[in-house]
């Protein structure tokens, strides 16, 4: 009896044993395996709000923030998410931008940024899908479609190129707009954009068109003039040609002086209005009298009937 006893003991201890061995056997958890590092992600460090800086003669000129920076540890290449950063020129103050991304090698002082927004000495605001920078001399360089908007201008192009130290930058090609010159919109076609900030001066290059309500002018090139924040005077030169409300005037060059609200006409000029015309060396017009008349001996009066 006691050995029956005993056998049923045994036994129930090996089943109590079994049973509890197999429930920890479903209830522990899986092994996880930790995934595999590919070799290229080994070369890789990845630092969030991540900050670069450039120095130019003990002066931070460039500071860089991006949400996420990878850097290769086998090349000088940091690929960076999330960007806001600052170039400080000491001559004409500080250009203020953001990309979504952008690449910036550390031993050749680039950089390519992506979706790329800036604000230009606080007068300009560009856009564009990509910009390359060289952060030794600061300069930039884009081919790609660049739309500009200012207080007193908004326009279109293709392509940039800057010097930022020297706030100075082109718009290559294909170049289109509207500009406000003494409280009226003028729209204009160019070849090419260039602004100076250094010389108050913006100019329109390569079969300029500038078109206002009754009035249309055709030059090579026409340069723009400011001070203090408004246009002083513009220049236009080679084969410039106007139509103003059935005036035709001719002329190599021609220059609006705001101040005294004339423009003169040079380099044998030729105005034709009505029965009157003029020729001469130099044309002047009298904006507010709505008056020609010629600063050379060669003239010319048409009368009608006669």
């Amino acid at each position: 009896m006691k050995r029956k006893i005993a056998v049923c003991a045994l036994s129930t201890s090996v089943f109590l044993i079994l049973l509890s061995s197999f429930y920890f056997f479903l209830k522990r958890p899986e092994k996880v395996e930790t995934p595999k590092m590919s070799e290229e992600e080994k070369k890789v460090i990845i630092v969030r709000d991540a900050t670069y800086s450039s120095e130019k003669a003990g002066r931070i000129d460039l500071r860089l923030k991006a949400k996420i920076a990878k850097k290769y540890m086998d090349r000088s290449e940091v690929d960076l998410e999330g960007i806001e950063g600052r170039y400080i020129s000491g001559k004409e103050g500080e250009i203020a931008f953001k990309g979504e991304r952008g690449l910036v090698d550390t031993e050749k002082q680039n950089a390519a940024l992506y979706g790329f927004f800036g604000s230009f000495l606080n007068e300009y605001e560009v856009k564009t899908k990509s910009i390359n920078v060289d952060l030794k001399t600061g300069s930039i360089s884009g081919d790609e479609v660049v739309v500009v908007k200012g207080k007193n201008l908004s326009m279109v192009g293709t392509g940039i190129r800057g010097e930022l130290k020297e706030g100075k930058f082109t718009l290559l090609k294909d170049v289109s707009g509207t500009v406000e010159i003494q409280g009226e919109w003028y729209e204009f076609e160019a070849s090419t954009f260039t602004y100076e900030k250094s010389k108050q001066m913006y100019s329109l290059s390569g079969n300029v068109v500038v078109d206002k309500k009754g009035m249309r002018l055709k030059c090579e090139r026409m340069e723009i003039y400011e001070e203090e924040g408004q246009p002083k005077k513009v220049e236009a030169k080679g084969n410039v040609e106007m139509d103003s409300k059935g005036t035709i005037a001719k002329s190599h060059e021609a220059v609006y002086d705001f101040s005294e609200k004339r423009v003169v006409f040079s380099g044998n000029a030729w105005v034709k209005r009505e029965d009157m015309e003029l020729k001469g060396n130099r044309i002047v017009y009298l904006v507010e009298e709505g008056r020609f008349f010629t600063l050379s001996p060669r003239m010319k009066i048409l009368r009608s009937g006669s």
